[in-house]
């Protein structure tokens, strides 16, 4: 941020939380959004002249403080070495855009918000903690920057074979006719093929079909939505383990009416949608199911309840 905004006030942060470690509930953005804001505040920087020049509101904070983590550059504001991990600003866009009951649609490259979808009252989340360590380090990295990386090599695919300018994939998929020939020509590699099954799954089916089915107070639909998308994460982007996608079934068996891992995954948690009443009692049993299974995580596994709330502000 100094090499933004320049030199800031010193100031002394205690930081506290009670999410586990590496638990793939976006606490490393969590804390960056966090820090960013208690800077901003102890420094004015909402009245600094490049921040109120390119940070034109909380859309744009979310966008700008992605590239604290991935490195790039916002607007007029020049990147720095990053942190090494190749993410956008998904995680970052809901803490500073989201609200109480409802879940955020957003459009990422650049990021847009579209609106919103309102959870039908009486319905909870219940998080399950896997126990293997969602980390971004060594080999992890690796697996997680993967996915990021055969997105732009389908982007490169389609300028060498098209001759097109697009940077994005979503930029890519708009040209006329681009959908079939990038099937087609995806089909020499089966990681570029699985990458681009994995979006057309994912923003063709089970994102519309979430969105529609929530605006409509159609619970189940959005647990079948949720099932395709957990089903795709496996299959395509394969950054599924197998205590996620345990945890993932046991959920659905045990009357959950809808689950999905979520996060970068490579094992982290997982979501259940649950009747309010019915939480407490529903978290004890999938935690208890699943320890059966792999009584290993004991230590580490957990669960814990949560709703939709209101997006990160000052206390």
């Amino acid at each position: 941020m100094t090499l933004n905004f320049g030199a800031l006030k010193p100031v002394v942060i205690e930081v506290d939380s009670t999410l586990p470690l590496a638990s793939g509930m976006s606490s490393s953005s969590a804390l960056v959004v966090s820090v960013a804001l208690a800077l901003a505040d102890h420094n004015d920087l909402w009245n600094n002249p490049s921040w109120s020049e390119n940070i034109l509101d909380r859309v744009d904070m979310a966008a700008y403080l992605a590239t604290i983590e991935n490195g790039l550059g916002f607007k007029a504001l020049p990147g720095a070495r990053g942190v090494g991990t190749f993410g956008g600003s998904q995680d970052h866009a809901a803490m500073l855009n989201c609200h109480s009951g409802q879940l955020g649609i957003f459009r990422f490259a650049p990021t847009v918000a579209e609106g919103a979808v309102s959870l039908p009252d009486g319905w909870t989340f219940v998080i399950a903690v896997s126990g293997v360590l969602a980390e971004k380090t060594g080999a992890a990295l690796q697996a997680y920057n993967n996915a990021s990386l055969q997105v732009r090599r389908l982007a490169e695919l389609w300028s060498s074979k098209s001759g097109g300018s697009a940077n994005t994939l979503a930029e890519v998929l708009a040209e006329e006719g681009a959908r079939e020939k990038m099937l087609l020509w995806a089909q020499q590699d089966p990681l570029l093929l699985a990458r681009l099954n994995a979006y057309l799954v994912e923003m063709e089916q089970a994102i519309p079909s979430a969105v529609e089915a929530l605006r409509n107070g159609d619970v189940e639909g959005f647990g079948q939505a949720a099932q395709v998308s957990h089903e795709n994460a496996d299959a395509n982007l394969g950054n599924q383990v197998a205590e996620t996608n345990a945890l993932q079934r046991l959920a659905r068996e045990l009357g959950a009416v809808g689950s999905s891992g979520f996060g970068a995954g490579f094992g982290g948690s997982v979501w259940a949608l649950v009747r309010t009443d019915e939480a407490e009692a529903f978290a004890a049993n999938w935690l208890r199911a699943y320890l059966e299974e792999f009584p290993e995580h004991s230590e580490r596994a957990s669960t814990l309840l949560t709703e939709p709330a209101e997006s990160a502000h000052r206390v």
